[in-house]
């Protein structure tokens, strides 16, 4: 089984160990990639890592979370990566400026390691399989959305709710 290449952008160090604590109570491989920065984040990617899916801090120093999204949506290399921000921010602006950018998904970071792995498990990776999938699910512009993701096919699929009204 392929290892998810996971890359976090993460200028907190703290907060960085426990995401990485929380995916690998869930995930049973994967490599991770971190920055500090925007603007090391972006070098790196630039320099050849190959994500599976990036949780990017909105408040990350000398290139926000923000820039750093529009930058990736512009790269016909990462517009199809899985882009989750995770911020303190829960004001509907940031939110609301990130979808329009192309974030996939936004969390608000939790209080507690507890809330975090909570979290991890249910929001993002629901039904891992030993097949190399994985669903990310969450709540996109009020909308259920589910997203998996093939690592073997390298393929990513939205999927919205059927409608039923």
């Amino acid at each position: 089984m392929d290892k998810v290449n996971i890359f976090i952008a993460e200028d907190d160090r703290d907060d960085f160990l426990l995401l990485k604590e929380a995916i690998e109570t869930v995930l049973p491989k994967f490599n991770v990639n971190h920055s500090y920065d925007g603007k090391a984040f972006l070098q790196s990617l630039q320099n050849g890592v190959e994500p599976d899916l990036i949780f990017l801090d909105l408040n990350i120093p000398k290139k926000n979370g923000i820039d750093c999204l529009i930058e990736l949506r512009q790269n016909k290399d990462f517009h199809d990566v899985p882009i989750i921000i995770y911020s303190t921010s829960s004001h509907f602006e940031d939110i609301d400026n990130c979808y329009k950018n192309g974030c996939t998904l936004y969390l608000v970071k939790p209080d507690s390691f507890v809330d975090l792995v909570t979290q991890v498990k249910k929001d993002l990776f629901s039904n891992w399989s030993s097949k190399g999938r994985f669903t990310i699910q969450g709540i996109v512009r009020g909308k259920k959305t589910r997203i998996v993701i093939s690592l073997a096919a390298k393929t990513r699929r939205t999927e919205l709710p059927k409608n039923t009204s």
